[in-house]
């Protein structure tokens, strides 16, 4: 078979889908929270000071990577079983800890006494949260190649929700809650100067970005590697989204503050959604300038990408409103319950906003991250952020009511929030380096082998032993206190 034939058939391999729904990819993705519970519980049981760094690392890698790559690959059809299997790990390792118990059992402390327990400084949920963005997007770039991949989870044509496109709304929100306007911690832009300074601030450090950017686009077009045109456009790619959002946020956040930025999401998602709707802009999209979807053009050609910018811009906007909420100074575990409910209120509202919107406007289009899309994106992040926070809390209660001892037998106390785990540590200290070499390994997977036609077995072994080596990398950075600068 030549390289062109090939091409072609990889091409359709991952074009043309619907995708599922947002319930089967909610339950789907919140297998995340589970494995960061299970890596709590296990870690603690499995692994002591004294376990040597390999040993911890593979605990890492079986509780927090695998559940994952399992819940889309070999067992995408039965979760539930992979949900009910994590639960039993849980439930049968407090069971056998507290059997096993050689000692008596320490004085539990009263409910009251754990909801008025000092929980302030560091946020660990909302670390796992964004280690895990970056984690399901590895996994996702290069199991959507294999059959082993369900195609229900591979991008949407142009309308409908597969769990690939989560992937660049999510990293838009992930960088924008933890934004220093998000964290109070950015310069007021005062006058014309201060302003055309910040921006040059932006575009500098968003350099990285647009030279990746410019890079794969150089590498696809050089190679036979194959494109998904409708995805981004013809050059466009990522890489350049992420870049641009970025120098945008800057820019209207000069013009305007980072205190009305829930404001300017809604005034960004409605009007934009205007202009698809009413004024041929999701037309455009879709048909391009002549209405046969040619490709004429650079900005016909990139249409996708670069119209889709406004969308994003509103998720991020939205993103900052968010991490303004989460980032208010808390003290207590009270203090923070009262945010998980706040958070599920909000999600509920979301999730209704959503069912409007796919009703009277339109539905879910990640192509032209449309109004549907951008409100998708905030139910679907904010539930993440719910599930690692009632994770976080969960743990929290087990140490503090002594329901869980370490290997060496001793309570698993810890009078602060407890830390992220070393691997989702590494992911994001090295957070781009970590995608960068996701984005290069799965080009050289796809050029030394036809993903197309591997067996499930194959697959699963191929993206294993990939995911192992991407963590094993950013694991050895991490224990040697190296953070790679490419800027």
């Amino acid at each position: 078979m030549d390289d062109d034939s090939y091409k072609k058939q990889k091409e359709a391999f991952v074009s043309n889908f619907n995708g599922t729904t947002a319930t089967e990819i909610a339950v789907v993705t919140s297998i995340n929270t589970l494995s960061v519970l299970l890596n709590h519980i296990g870690g603690a049981w499995l692994c002591s000071a004294s376990s040597s760094v390999s040993w911890k690392f593979l605990v890492d890698f079986v509780t927090l990577i695998l559940p994952v790559e399992l819940a889309v690959t070999l067992l995408s059809s039965r979760v539930d079983v992979l949900f009910i299997a994590v639960m039993c790990t849980c439930i049968g390792i407090l069971i056998i800890s507290d059997k096993t118990r050689k000692t008596k059992a320490p004085q539990k402390i009263s409910l009251k006494t754990f909801l008025a327990r000092p929980l302030a400084g560091k946020r660990p949920f909302i670390s796992n949260f964004r280690a895990y963005v970056n984690v399901c997007t590895a996994i996702g770039i290069l199991a959507v190649d294999f059959t082993i991949f369900p195609r229900r989870f591979a991008k949407a044509e142009t309308y409908g929700m597969g769990i690939m496109d989560v992937g660049v709304g999510s990293f838009v929100v992930a960088n924008a809650i933890v934004s220093p306007e998000a964290r109070g911690k950015y310069s007021q832009y005062r006058g014309a100067w201060s302003s055309v300074a910040s921006i040059i601030k932006s575009v500098k450090s968003s350099a990285p970005l647009l030279i990746l950017g410019g890079i794969r686009t150089l590498a696809v077009k050089s190679t036979a590697y194959q494109e998904h045109v409708t995805e981004y456009g013809v050059h466009w790619n990522f890489f350049f989204t992420l870049a641009v959002v970025k120098i945008l946020s800057t820019a209207v956040l000069c013009l305007t503050s980072p205190s009305i930025s829930g404001y300017i999401a809604v005034f960004l998602g409605v009007s934009y959604q205007y202009l698809l709707s009413y004024q041929n802009l999701g037309e455009f999209i879709i048909m391009g300038v002549d209405g046969t979807g040619s490709r004429e053009g650079l900005l016909n050609a990139n249409r996708e990408g670069i119209v889709s910018c406004w969308g994003y811009l509103a998720i991020y906007m939205a993103g900052v409103k968010l991490g303004q909420f989460l980032f208010e100074p808390r003290s207590t575990v009270r203090a923070w319950v009262v945010v998980l409910i706040q958070l599920v209120a909000l999600s509920i509202a979301f999730w209704g906003l959503l069912g409007l919107s796919q009703y009277y406007i339109e539905p879910v289009s990640r192509r032209m991250a449309n109004l549907s899309y951008v409100i998708w994106m905030m139910v679907f992040n904010t539930q993440q952020l719910i599930m690692h926070l009632a994770v976080q809390l969960i743990w929290i209660f087990l140490k503090d009511f002594n329901l869980i001892l370490s290997s060496s037998e001793k309570p698993v106390i810890d009078s602060q929030i407890p830390a992220t785990y070393d691997l989702l540590d590494a992911v994001n200290r090295n957070g781009l380096l970590y995608f960068l070499l996701a984005n290069v390994m799965t080009g050289i997977v796809n050029v030394s082998m036809a993903t197309i036609y591997a067996t499930p077995i194959v697959g699963f072994t191929v993206i294993s032993t990939y995911m192992f080596s991407l963590s094993l990398v950013v694991y050895i950075l991490h224990v040697f206190n190296v953070s790679s600068k490419i800027w």
